[in-house]
């Protein structure tokens, strides 16, 4: 169905039958959802275009699913909401997100922790990032640029974000480390710098088992995790230098997925050790993102 890329895939977390696919169809960019885990696709109604979606260079559209009903996509052209469980997405403001940065711009990532505050971060890509931090308090209507996030390094993209549902903890990543605020965005700090640059085309990843408890993917296969919101990072495993994590899915505080190209690993002590479960096959380049639902655990 997808030709070219899927890097955007994200499970219901309270319906393992229900996914929401962004990926490429034709060179266009496309949202799909399914109800039935992936056999049929459908594709929802609504406003949204395939310019909206934007895959951020390879990087993939972010998808916040709040509830049953509430979910954001963002690309790098602006954000989409449905309100219906995915059979309608809408332009949630027409204004795009060049716009809002000033500039044309390659990537786009965001977080919504409930149905009003979430935390945008908005790249002109590799070499040349200039990120700009955003958060909203009215569901993404309006963003205000937090000035406070100047990263020491600049020319290198966001690719992945979280916030807690008080707006007040916000984490990060980059292909070179993690930052935090606790503060809404006034602050910001740098507590953890991975030893290897993460040099994939997805960048770091994060994975959010609980309010404290973090993961990271750095480069070479190391994966570093927090239990104390991130203050402090220890590195759980640290792989090797052929390897390269395009996203890791922890179900709860010690247990959860890790890709690796073509193969998808298990992890059930919080990824000192990996295991292979599957490969995928070389009719599959690369397996960029993955979600698993497991009934009553919390998404991360």
């Amino acid at each position: 169905v997808f030709s070219g890329s899927v890097p955007g895939v994200n499970v219901d977390p309270t319906n393992g039958n229900k996914v929401i696919f962004t990926g490429a169809v034709g060179g266009s960019d496309v949202i799909r959802v399914s109800t039935d885990s992936g056999v049929t696709l459908n594709t929802p109604g609504g406003n949204w275009s395939s310019a909206y979606v934007g895959l951020n260079a390879g990087i993939g559209a972010s998808i916040s699913w709040l509830d049953l009903d509430n979910i954001f996509i963002s690309g790098t052209f602006g954000l989409l909401k449905s309100t219906d469980g995915g059979l309608t997405f809408n332009q949630v403001v027409s204004t795009a997100f060049n716009v809002i940065y000033g500039d044309t711009i390659s990537v786009a990532k965001s977080y919504f922790a409930t149905e009003y505050l979430g935390v945008l971060a908005l790249s002109k890509g590799n070499g040349v990032a200039n990120t700009k931090l955003y958060t909203t308090d009215d569901g993404g209507s309006t963003w205000v640029q937090l000035l406070s996030y100047t990263p020491t390094y600049v020319t290198t993209p966001v690719t992945d974000l979280w916030m807690s549902e008080d707006g007040l903890k916000i984490l990060g990543c980059t292909k070179v480390g993690v930052f935090r605020s606790t503060d809404g965005g006034s602050v910001f700090t740098y507590p953890l710098i991975y030893s290897v640059t993460n040099e994939t085309g997805y960048g770091a990843k994060l994975s959010n088992p609980s309010s404290t408890i973090h993961y990271v993917s750095g480069g070479a296969g190391s994966i570093y995790k927090t239990i104390n919101g991130g203050i402090t990072w220890t590195q759980q495993r640290i792989g090797l230098p052929s390897d390269s994590i395009f996203d890791l899915h922890f179900y709860n505080e010690t247990s959860g997925f890790v890709s690796m190209g073509q193969t998808l690993y298990q992890t059930t002590d919080s990824g000192v050790n990996i295991q292979s479960i599957t490969n995928i096959g070389t009719s599959i380049v690369q397996m960029v993102s993955i979600e698993y639902n497991c009934g009553e655990c919390p998404p991360g």
